[in-house]
């Protein structure tokens, strides 16, 4: 079945605690955790504490006996290897083999003796390393994995992106994911500008956009709607939804704008999650949102000038 995104989210959340136990010893398990702590011990976001809170926390803001067991196995593997692992030595040889298999595929080469005998070693090591600096990973990267790290480390870093990542954390921390992150709180609840190309009116007009931790808000029309990643209309539980009357392909449909329907729900929610999963400028959101914006509107020109002259059918 694999690896859904909230089970991926949850683990990394887990290992923010881990790690503000290990960085901060006046931090305690026992206590009570407002959604203010969560945030300042934690570096939660705001999407952590709507959606993920009750996975890990009760009403009163302790954590659950379940996840406090997990959480101590996880400090208590972390002190072990602390006092067991050479990291110095441990980090060297995660070096060399991670180079060593990255030029063999750039070479495009494929020994696959050579690259299992690179992979039984490198997943040692990082199973070693792992529980030393106790890493974050983009929850798509666990997901794409099909297995949480902690379920089997042998397994999990039989793969190169694996011991890529590891590596990165460790060599090249500006790629990596920083547990103290709030990743896309930085740019959350700001109005974006949208402005669309409508033959219709023969002009640009301007839809509004903010990212919401559960998508996005769009506003057209004098109204805005609550709508997923991918712009489409958001579907809360208990809540009936005529579909066709929301969500920016309802916004574009009203103006008779055409354009790609699919590619523009795929970059929407490209960019939403990738402006969530780090400290992306509301510059450059608003910068990329434009892109989109911008694809639209040519697509729109290209069908009205680009039809047959006896067709007229936009």
């Amino acid at each position: 079945m694999g690896i859904t995104y909230d089970e991926a989210r949850i683990r990394n959340l887990k290992f923010k605690i881990v790690n503000a136990l290990v960085n901060d010893s006046r931090v305690s398990l026992d206590e009570s955790f407002n959604n203010e702590k969560l945030v300042k011990i934690f570096y939660f976001k705001q999407r952590d504490i709507e959606q993920f809170k009750t996975n890990l926390f009760n009403e009163d803001g302790q954590i659950l006996d379940e996840v406090k067991r997990s959480i101590e196995e996880i400090v208590q593997m972390n002190m072990r290897v602390r006092e067991e692992v050479d990291y110095g030595e441990e980090c060297e040889k995660l070096k060399v083999g991670y180079l060593a298999l990255k030029n063999h595929y750039d070479s495009f080469e494929s020994n696959q003796e050579f690259i299992e005998q690179q992979l039984d070693n490198l997943s040692t090591v990082a199973s070693n390393l792992h529980y030393y600096i106790l890493p974050i990973y983009d929850e798509r990267f666990i997901c794409n994995s099909d297995i949480l790290p902690e379920d089997d480390l042998s397994d999990y870093y039989y793969h190169f992106h694996s011991i890529e990542d590891l590596y990165r954390c460790i060599f090249e921390t500006d790629k990596s994911l920083s547990w103290k992150s709030t990743g896309g709180d930085l740019n959350l609840g700001y109005k974006l500008n949208f402005k669309v190309y409508t033959s219709r009116w023969g002009h640009y007009d301007n839809y509004t956009f903010s990212r919401e931790h559960y998508g996005w808000k769009i506003g057209a029309f004098g109204k805005d709607a609550k709508c997923d990643k991918n712009g489409e209309v958001l579907k809360e539980v208990g809540k009936q939804y005529v579909t066709e009357h929301t969500g920016l392909h309802y916004f574009l449909n009203h103006d008779s704008v055409q354009y790609p329907r699919n590619g523009v729900e795929y970059a929407l929610e490209m960019l939403w999650n990738d402006a969530d999963s780090k400290e992306m400028e509301v510059e450059e959101l608003q910068s990329k949102l434009s892109d989109v914006a911008a694809w639209i509107s040519e697509v729109e020109k290209a069908t009205h000038q680009y039809q047959p002259s006896w067709c007229n059918y936009y």
